[in-house]
C-alpha cells in the first residue's frame, strides 16, 4: 500500500474526464487504506486532495468524497467533515432538489458521531451541539 501511495498515479487516463475520477486512482485507494490505520501523511493527502477537488458547482464530487472518507473514521478526517456543518453554501443537487454542504455533512456525520442524531439535522441545534462537543465527540465504530 505504501508504494501505491508514494508512487501511484493521482488519476488514471480513463478517469481524466470525470470530476470524481481521482477517487478511482491507486494513490487515493492506498491513501484510504493507510489512513484507516492512522497513517498521518495519507490522512493529510486525503484532506488536501478533497479540498482541491470539491467543486461547489458539482455536488456529486462532494457526495463521493464524503462517502469515501466515511471508511476512515479517524479524528482528522471527521474534523474535516465537520467543517462543512458550518458552511451555508447551497447548490442544485441530484434530482434538481436544493442541497447544501450542511445537509451533506449532517447526513454523513449522522452515522459517524455519537449523539449528533439528537439534533435532528436542525442547523442551529446541530451547530450548537457541535460547538459544545467539538473536542469530546465520540466516533461510532464500524
Amino acid at each position: 500500500m505504501e508504494r501505491f501511495f508514494q508512487e501511484g498515479p493521482e488519476i488514471l487516463p480513463l478517469d481524466e474526464d470525470r470530476p470524481d475520477g481521482f477517487i478511482a486512482s491507486p494513490k487515493w485507494k492506498a491513501a484510504i487504506a493507510l489512513a484507516m490505520k492512522g497513517h498521518e501523511k495519507a490522512t493529510q493527502y486525503l484532506i488536501s486532495k478533497s479540498r482541491q477537488q470539491i467543486d461547489p458547482m458539482n455536488p456529486v464530487v462532494l457526495i463521493e468524497v464524503f462517502s469515501q472518507l466515511t471508511m476512515v473514521r479517524t479524528r482528522p478526517i471527521v474534523d474535516f467533515l465537520i467543517e462543512f456543518l458550518y458552511s451555508d453554501r447551497k447548490y442544485v443537487g441530484l434530482g434538481h432538489m436544493e442541497e447544501s454542504d450542511f445537509n451533506r455533512a449532517y447526513m454523513t456525520l449522522y452515522g459517524l458521531i455519537e449523539g449528533i442524531r439528537g439534533t435532528h439535522g436542525v442547523k442551529n441545534a446541530t451547530r450548537a451541539w457541535m460547538d459544545q462537543n467539538r473536542t469530546s465527540y465520540k466516533i461510532i465504530k464500524q
